[in-house]
């Protein structure tokens, strides 16, 4: 009986954390059929929003990542090739293409939130600001890189289209 009791007082924990660790662990072996059912519920439960917050967060800052990395792109383009308008570098088609996904992106970034506002959970907020984030950095970039990113627009007179009513 001496050496169990002795046994007894080896495995007791002496900290605090291990304490609260040993008493949860012998906690479960006693609760394990109720766990069970817990363990379908969490598997059959929506996901925690706020990782979806983080997910907007990193696709906001890849879509400003683009809108900057596609204005100075075409800076380069522009700086570095010939200045015709038949012949594009390679740095002013990326650049060009870079940016008009991220500006055609906002759209999408504002519908996201405008289903976050349904969602109680869902960090409105912070995905309202990073979508605002994301159109001004949009508009500022086009703004510093418009000249770059619209200049094949005006080539040969403007638009490849005719304008006019006149059948002629």
């Amino acid at each position: 009986m001496v050496e169990d009791s002795d046994n007894s007082k080896e495995s007791r924990p002496i900290s605090p954390k291990m304490k609260r660790w040993y008493d949860e662990f012998h906690n479960q072996t006693e609760k394990k059929d109720s766990h069970e059912s817990n363990e379908e519920n969490l598997i059959h439960s929506k996901p925690d929003s706020s990782d979806g917050g983080f997910r907007h967060k990193g696709f906001c800052k890849i879509l400003i990542f683009m809108s900057i990395i596609g204005g100075i792109f075409s800076l380069i383009g522009y700086a570095v090739g010939p200045d015709t308008c038949d012949n594009d570098s390679i740095f002013e088609t990326v650049g060009a293409l870079l940016f008009w996904i991220s500006m055609l992106s906002i759209p999408i970034n504002i519908l996201i939130w405008l289903t976050t506002l349904v969602d109680a959970k869902a960090p409105s907020a912070e995905i309202f600001g990073w979508s605002a984030l994301h159109i001004l950095a949009v508009f500022l970039c086009m703004f510093i890189f418009g000249e770059f990113l619209l200049q094949d627009m005006f080539c040969n007179g403007g638009p490849g289209f005719y304008v006019t009513a006149s059948p002629i």
